[in-house]
């Protein structure tokens, strides 16, 4: 689902040429690749720079929404938007290449057997991400922490001020609904325990945005028949 939509993204923008729908396409290969990564790490060793691979690449693309929403709301607002998000995902990169995650052991502070890292991957990916993330020094997932944080908060505003400025584009509430599929579906899995539940919220998520989107192009086209389709996409916190 997340690669139809990158390619949607990418035909939109070949077709369109604008800024916003190039930093979303940018943003949702990211996540179709960590996506792939996720199947990868869930029937092959897990090694430390496969897991440095993955990290660094689902740390940018919710910080590429949000500055994609603020470039399309308000370009010169969005151009500085861009930049910081490309400053942090640069700090990223430097923190990750100076503190590389160390998963070649077991996994400490958890009750129960002892598994190691690659246990928990097999077990469930979900689990296995979680843990590895924990593994990682603090810079890096402050940093992480600071792009999804951003970054959702810009596409579920934006999605919400959409809504707000036009009634009419009903879509941008599905937008803002599918932007918080993810954080639902983590207080899910802390409440079951049931790696699953997470997954299906993302799936679930993803599928609302991608109906978002495709409400919102018909809308737009419908309503402005000479004007280029606007959309406000909505992240997957985790891949």
């Amino acid at each position: 689902m997340a690669a139809i939509f990158a390619l949607t993204l990418a035909n939109q923008y070949e077709r369109h040429r604008k800024f916003h729908q190039l930093i979303w396409t940018i943003s949702m290969a990211l996540f179709s690749i960590g996506a792939f990564l996720e199947f990868v790490m869930s029937s092959v060793l897990v090694t430390g720079p496969l897991f440095d691979l993955y990290y660094l690449l689902i740390g940018p693309q919710v910080g590429l929404l949000g500055a994609g929403v603020v470039y399309l709301l308000k370009p010169r607002f969005g151009k500085y938007a861009l930049y910081v998000v490309l400053v942090f995902s640069a700090a990223l990169l430097a923190s990750v290449l100076i503190w590389p995650v160390d998963i070649s052991g077991t996994v400490t502070g958890v009750p129960g057997s002892v598994m190691t890292y690659q246990q928990w991957f097999q077990s469930s990916v979900v689990y296995g991400i979680y843990y590895a993330v924990a593994a990682f020094a603090m810079i890096p997932r402050d940093i992480t922490q600071a792009l999804n944080s951003l970054g959702t908060i810009l596409v579920v505003g934006g999605g919400v001020l959409s809504f707000v400025l036009d009634r009419k584009r009903y879509y941008a509430l599905l937008i803002a609904l599918g932007a918080l599929m993810n954080a639902i579906g983590g207080i899910m899995l802390g409440v079951l325990g049931d790696p699953d539940v997470f997954l299906y919220f993302e799936f679930i998520g993803i599928v609302i945005f991608y109906l978002g989107f495709v409400m919102s192009s018909r809308f737009v086209f419908r309503a402005m028949p000479t004007q280029n389709p606007v959309v406000v996409p909505s992240p997957n916190l985790v891949s």
